[in-house]
Formats: C-alpha cells, structure tokens, sequence
C-alpha cells in the first residue's frame, strides 16, 4: 500500500462531496459534538489502564517479548526489521502527503488541526513513556537497553524508549482525519496503523508495555482538539432536504 494509493485528490476532503448552500459557502460549518466528550473520557480511561497494565504485567510483556524474539530468531536481522520498517516509512510518507496536500489546497486551518494532534500525541507519548519506564521492574527495564530498530523513537542515552510517538501520532491524526476526509480512506489509514503497530509488537525486540497509552494519548490528543477546534456538521443542511 503506498502513500499515493492511500491519499488521492478525491479522498484527502470531502468538501466536493457537500453542495452550496444558498450563500454559496462550500464549507460544512464546525460544531462541537459529543461523541468527542465520549470518546476524550474513553481515551482517558485507556491511558490509565494502559500504565496500570504496564505497572502489573511488565515481567508478562517481557515474557511476551521474549518469546517473540525467539520464535524469529532464526531469521537475518534485515527480515525481521523490513516489515516494521516499511510499514513505518509508508505511514510517515502518508502523513507527509497529507500535510502538503492540505497546504497546498490552502486548508491551512486544517493543517493546523493536523500539526497540533500530531505534536501534542508525540509529547504526550514521550511522556507517559518515560513515567511507564520508571514504573516497571529493573529486568524490564533492562530490555530497553538496545539501541533497536531504525524507526523506534529513542531515549537520551540512544537506548528504545517505551513510548512510540509515530504511532500516537498517527493515532491522532486518524482522530481527527475522520471529520476531514472519506470514510475510505480513514479505513485504509486504520489498517496501515494497525498493522504498524502489530509487526511493532512482535519486532522490535522489547516489551510492548506503551502500546495501549500510545492508542490512548493519540485518541485523547484528537478528541481534544476537536472540542476546541470543532468538526464538520453532518447533519443535513437545506438543500440536501430539499
């Protein structure tokens, strides 16, 4: 799946999709909607019981990793890093194609949306990665003391950090795709981060104890944004009624 196979012209707005209304204002207007209140207590709700899971079951994820590790083991380094490499490449080569379609279509307050849910899910995933890291038992920790794979955001010392802000990030920027863009391109995006963050799991050679906060903070970070910002209205305007 490339990036131009999973953003197109068609997909990046949905605005072709919305007809005029009688002032001739081609945009949807923004309202706050519930659903984002919802989905911030849920988001919220994952975070604490993803460190909580990382605080009780670190030596699990260890164990997890470990078997992981082994079962690939007779594998060359190369063919166990490629997957997750691709996958990462491709998913930051989509975010990049989608900036730049956003900036040159002039949707800059769009783009601004965009480049907030993406900074503000990498904060948060550093963070709480570091607050899991002095969470969890000496051997688990000592497991992060690699210097891992290429696309694995790395601590000060250049050992793994727990967090992975690519994928919060594009967590994020799901979240807040969905009011911008085509439900199928939405879904394309979902499947590329989905997959990204289950080769993650399994080859990056540490404890995927920061998964689910990484999921959580990119869903906070976009529900968040779009209380603040708002969403288009999908509700039916005059002319579609009429």
């Amino acid at each position: 799946m490339t990036p131009a196979a999973l953003l197109n012209e068609d997909d990046l707005s949905v605005d072709h999709e919305i007809p005029q209304d009688p002032a001739g204002t081609p945009h949807r207007p923004h309202v706050r909607s519930p659903v984002d209140v919802l989905r911030l207590i849920v988001a919220v709700v994952l975070v604490a019981f993803g460190v909580g899971v990382a605080n009780l079951f670190d030596s699990a994820f260890l164990g997890l990793s470990d078997d992981g590790s082994t079962a690939l083991e007779g594998l060359p380094d190369w063919a166990i890093d490629l997957p997750a490499i691709a996958l990462a490449v491709t998913l930051l080569s989509s975010i990049a194609a989608l900036a730049v379609w956003t900036f040159f279509t002039r949707r800059f307050r769009r783009l601004t949306i965009f480049a907030l849910a993406l900074a503000l899910a990498t904060v948060l995933s550093v963070a709480i990665g570091e607050l899991i890291f002095m969470m969890i038992d000496g051997p688990v920790r000592d497991a992060f003391d690699t210097a891992g794979p290429a696309f694995r955001f790395a601590r000060a010392d250049g050992t793994v950090h727990p967090g992975d802000p690519l994928l919060a990030g594009s967590v994020a920027l799901l979240g807040v795709g969905t009011s911008y863009v085509r439900r199928s391109v939405a879904r394309r995006l979902a499947v590329l981060i989905g997959l990204y963050a289950a080769i993650s799991v399994v080859g990056t050679g540490v404890p995927a104890i920061a998964t689910l906060t990484d999921v959580g903070v990119g869903l906070f970070a976009a529900s968040l944004l779009l209380l603040i910002f708002g969403r288009h209205d999908l509700a039916p305007n005059r002319p579609e009624i009429v």
